[in-house]
């Protein structure tokens, strides 16, 4: 399920409505992004080590959040390298700021602002954005932005949903596939993408990056597991707003809250997650031209 960035939009940055995260700000909703990040915390690895960050490089975090990726990306940038987390959030950079302060991370910075308007040209060697991309109006827009802070040869590593609606859960239930089709509208309606992830490689290319690898990312799990509460996490928190925005009625949701309670007790059961793609595309460097070379594909 979705990331959770802002919700509504201002005209240059993320869906937000007075620049609060859809699901808050407050300390539970940090440790729901921080257990959130966990739970998907190997792949985005495999995404990191793909696109070939290493030490002494400097990264962007592109809409960073409260920066659980951000110190990842600072461990594999070493002393030698830093790393500068970006986000449209007062309250999150905050966060990420006390957070730098509280691990003495000298390689690691804070910076608010809006990911689709960055300033700056040629000085990242690498750029990442994950769960960011689906909440935007125009995308296009923040990936020529981090386009255009590349170095030549730096790369983007980006991670998004690809096709939210196949996700799934057995024993098979029209109320789940009702919220799964109800969170998707939400995003429509806000002028988001939760299928951002098919549009990936054709938006880089437009932005000037040449495609390097397309992974896909999946997952299951069966009641308890890391996956099974991550989107019990987030349906707990985000399906009372769906009621709200009208897109579900208050007895459809306790219906489907029933219907949780009782899939979680069963040693049958399981969900498969939406289903994301994670896309490395590099800027290229001045050569005569040649062949192309073919594109890396993993896991499809």
């Amino acid at each position: 399920m979705p990331g959770t960035k802002n919700e509504g939009r201002s005209a240059r940055g993320p869906l937000k409505t007075d620049r609060q995260y859809l699901l808050g700000t407050d300390d539970e909703e940090l440790k729901r992004l921080q257990r959130q990040h966990e739970v998907w915390r190997a792949d985005t690895g495999n995404l990191l080590r793909r696109a070939g960050f290493s030490r002494g490089q400097t990264l962007l975090d592109m809409g960073c959040g409260p920066g659980f990726a951000t110190f990842d990306l600072a461990r594999i940038a070493g002393e030698e390298g830093r790393v500068i987390g970006i986000d449209s959030s007062p309250e999150m950079i905050a966060a990420l700021r006390r957070e730098i302060a509280r691990r003495g991370a000298a390689n690691a910075s804070a910076m608010l602002g809006d990911i689709e308007s960055l300033d700056g040209t040629g000085e990242a060697d690498g750029a990442f954005a994950r769960w960011v991309l689906c909440f935007l109006k125009e995308p296009a827009r923040a990936v020529r932005a981090a386009a255009r802070r590349l170095k030549p040869g730096g790369k983007l590593a980006a991670m998004e949903y690809f096709h939210y609606r196949a996700a799934a859960i057995e024993p098979r239930s029209a109320l789940f596939d009702m919220v799964s089709h109800a969170v998707f509208e939400s995003f429509q309606q806000a002028g988001g993408n939760l299928e951002i992830g098919r549009k990936l490689p054709g938006l880089m290319q437009t932005a000037g990056l040449e495609i390097e690898s397309i992974a896909s990312i999946s997952a299951a799990g069966r009641p308890g597991s890391e996956v099974w509460n991550w989107l019990a996490d987030f349906l707990r928190s985000y399906l009372p707003k769906l009621v709200a925005k009208g897109l579900l009625r208050a007895s459809e949701l306790r219906d489907f809250e029933n219907f949780w309670a009782e899939a979680s007790r069963r040693s049958d059961a399981f969900v498969f997650a939406p289903p994301m793609v994670g896309v490395v595309g590099v800027k290229p460097r001045a050569h005569a031209a040649g062949p192309a070379e073919p594109v890396e594909t993993a896991g499809i």
